[in-house]
């Protein structure tokens, strides 16, 4: 169950919103359902998202300001969704009443923390729909694992704060 619990993610977003902005650009909403192009995972620190034709983005983040335990969900260039509810291929999730916040660059979020249950769909799934009262988005989820896999190792590295030092020579 996807749920959205306004004190963590309160005191989240502020992180998770230069986070996730720093990958996506300003677009108008239009009800498009996509189904290719640039809809690859990837991931970049500890964000792994992927993008659509028409501006929009999704991205999964592991804020190492909450141990890495938590994965949060942003739609990032939209500001008119007012609900949204996933389809993981057969699964369906509870519908929810979402508001975009503004990024401070007029880029719009929607974020809201994922259930370990849609997480793990997430990854070992085929196809995620995102159905919102603005239309909808359908992508692939093949490689949803290893960018997610990667983005969380990222974001424990940033919380051991350490880095590989070559060793001296003998």
């Amino acid at each position: 169950m996807l749920a959205m619990h306004r004190s963590p993610v309160t005191r989240l977003l502020p992180g998770l919103i230069l986070t996730l902005t720093a990958f996506a650009a300003p677009a108008q909403f239009d009800p498009p359902t996509y189904q290719g192009g640039h809809g690859q995972w990837q991931w970049e620190g500890n964000v792994a998202k992927t993008f659509f034709d028409n501006g929009l983005a999704i991205a999964i983040a592991f804020p190492p300001d909450d141990d890495c335990d938590t994965a949060y969900f942003g739609l990032i260039g939209n500001d008119q969704v007012k609900s949204m509810t996933f389809t993981i291929d057969q699964s369906q999730y509870n519908t929810l009443d979402v508001e975009a916040v503004d990024t401070g660059d007029g880029t719009p979020l929607i974020g809201f923390p994922l259930s370990d249950q849609a997480l793990y769909d997430l990854k070992r799934g085929q196809i995620l729909r995102v159905r919102t009262d603005q239309g909808n988005l359908n992508v692939g989820l093949t490689g949803t694992a290893l960018a997610f896999n990667n983005a969380y190792g990222n974001c424990r590295l940033m919380l051991q704060g350490t880095t590989l030092q070559p060793s001296n020579s003998r």
